[in-house]
């Protein structure tokens, strides 16, 4: 099967999420899959010089597997706050009618906004299946403020013209059907351990001696980007405020990120 995923953010440079461990095993398994992606922190890449962002191809990408042969397509764009989704809008719109004629995909995943919407399309135009895969609030993740309600309204857009909406939890289910999913087209695949690569009976003596984090105590782990809004900052004042409460808990934090 040929899938086509579009998303607006980085697929090589972030950490990898749930779309890269599912596209990455569906590319070992024999599926063709294709990336249209954007480089969300462009304005700190100071190796591309000029006004504009050039079109790149990476091959043979993979992130959680290195069997896995995926193409990433990085759409050009002029590097200027506000113009940069201007342009991104016409050159995001040139690459997926490109991919639709020469890749022919038979499904394509979306998972960003903008071009998501513009995606929906040209899929119900060519009767190509369309899924959108939520796996945030994405629209809160507009880093200008005053476009997030324009956000939300193009994905309400775009999930009314869905085939099938993918979710990685029960609460982004609830979400979805809020913004127009239909209960029955909205799926929850959840987020997991893969035990061929985590042994849960290693010894983790070392490590709780490293952080001073006794045999007794249950340890909260989160490890990704914290967004303002994440809630790790609101539950770590908590565990410190409430110390005889949660006196065998720790959290513990490996993250970049706003908060």
């Amino acid at each position: 099967m040929k899938v086509l995923v579009i998303q607006e953010s980085d697929w090589l440079e972030r950490n990898p999420h749930q779309q890269h461990h599912l596209m990455d095993r569906m590319a070992v398994k024999g599926h063709e899959i294709k990336v249209i992606d954007y480089p969300i922190d462009w304005n700190k890449d100071k190796e591309k010089k000029g006004l504009i962002y050039p079109r790149e191809v990476y091959d043979n990408v993979n992130k959680v597997d290195e069997r896995a042969n995926i193409q990433v397509i990085r759409p050009s764009f002029v590097k200027i706050s506000v113009l940069n989704y201007m342009t991104l809008a016409y050159t995001h719109r040139r690459e997926i009618k490109k991919q639709i004629k020469e890749f022919q995909p038979d499904v394509i995943i979306a998972l960003g906004i903008m071009n998501a919407y513009m995606a929906s399309r040209y899929a119900k135009k060519h009767n190509i299946p369309f899924v959108y895969y939520l796996i945030d609030l994405i629209y809160n993740l507009i880093p200008e403020k005053s476009l997030q309600k324009f956000g939300k309204k193009t994905i309400e857009q775009t999930i009314n013209d869905c085939d099938l909406v993918i979710t990685i939890n029960k609460k982004l289910k609830d979400l979805a059907i809020k913004l127009g999913s239909k209960e029955d087209n909205t799926i929850v695949i959840d987020a997991g351990i893969d035990l061929d690569e985590f042994d849960p009976e290693l010894d983790d003596s070392n490590i709780r001696k490293e952080y001073g984090i006794s045999k007794e105590e249950h340890v909260l782990f989160f490890m990704g980007w914290i967004y303002d809004f994440a809630g790790m900052k609101e539950l770590a004042i908590e565990l410190g405020k409430n110390k005889d409460k949660y006196k065998n808990m720790k959290i513990v934090l490996v993250r970049e990120g706003d908060a």
